[in-house]
């Protein structure tokens, strides 16, 4: 009895694609393969920015319904998605500083008290 053999390609760190680099070549398809000039259907930039403003977009009625299908709508909510991730990142930026700066007046202040303990102790 002959055993198939099925022959691997070796991975070539070159060949591979990262997620976001498979993100931008869907966006890009999404982006080309769906005009519709005409916009039938639209919604308008409301409902656009509603759903960039989700943890889930796509889990947004509309998305299955519009705007995986249209390139303009699909255009409007990558511009709302980008604004709003950003603002996201400066928001857990400043919450970092603000921890840390709360830590470390906690600790400068735990310094001073066991400093001075120490000193009236003396």
């Amino acid at each position: 009895m002959t055993r198939a053999r099925h022959a691997t390609m070796p991975k070539d760190r070159d060949d591979e694609i990262s997620s976001e680099q498979l993100t931008r070549v869907l966006q890009k398809a999404m982006l080309r393969s769906y005009p519709n000039p005409d916009r039938i259907g639209c919604r308008g930039t409301e409902v656009l920015r509603e759903m960039a403003e989700r943890k889930f977009p796509n889990e947004h009625p509309f998305w299955d319904k519009h705007v995986e299908h249209c390139s303009p709508c699909y255009r409007v909510f990558l511009d709302f998605r980008n604004e709003i991730l950003a603002r996201w990142g400066r928001e857990e930026r400043n919450q970092k500083r603000v921890r840390i700066t709360a830590i470390t007046a906690a600790i400068v202040v735990l310094l001073l008290v066991t400093g001075s303990i120490y000193l009236t102790a003396r």
